[in-house]
């Protein structure tokens, strides 16, 4: 059985975390799950859905990161709502991207759920202690690093190609 840290989500192969220094909490502690609900646990589906609920019990995993930014929420919204139990919501917000107009209130999306998305993944009732949150939350954060590091990379390479091609127009007097 993994333990995982939790304070910082890392594995555990000691009493104390070699990323943080941190004592491990318990020796029970697994790791992240299969993205299953978790066993004993009620969905909270709609109360994880914006406004619906405002109060949240500190005692549920993950309830002291309510209010610090959420990169994997920010950045991959629809697909990290898919895993939180809100895929209606994420399917819409992944088909609104390809409508022209309406794909400009993405950075709204954006920032609503970088600042709310621990209190949605607190609220959608997936995790059964610290660790895990921690884990999974860290998981998609580096997700959308990579996608958006990797999204950058590509948009400069084709930038440069199509200086490449105006230059070669204006030399051949196009």
């Amino acid at each position: 059985m993994t333990s995982f840290c939790a304070n910082c989500g890392a594995k555990l192969a000691a009493p104390f975390c070699a990323m943080c220094g941190a004592k491990a909490a318990s020796p029970t502690q697994t790791g992240p799950s299969t993205g299953t609900c978790s066993p004993g646990r009620s969905t909270v589906g709609v109360a994880a859905m914006p406004g619906a609920q405002t109060t949240v019990d500190p005692n549920l995993p993950g309830a002291r990161f309510i209010g610090k930014w959420n990169w994997g929420a920010a950045f991959l919204t629809p697909y990290w709502l898919m895993t939180h139990r809100n895929a209606p919501l994420g399917i819409v917000i992944l088909i609104c991207g390809f409508i022209p107009v309406i794909q400009y209130l993405a950075i709204g999306v954006l920032i609503y759920y970088g600042i709310n998305g621990n209190k949605v993944a607190v609220l959608c009732g997936r995790y059964t202690n610290e660790a895990e949150f921690i884990a999974v939350q860290n998981a998609w954060r580096n997700w959308a690093f990579g996608v958006t590091i990797v999204t950058v990379i590509l948009l400069g390479f084709i930038f440069v190609l199509d200086m490449i091609a105006i230059m070669l127009n204006q030399s051949r007097g196009y």
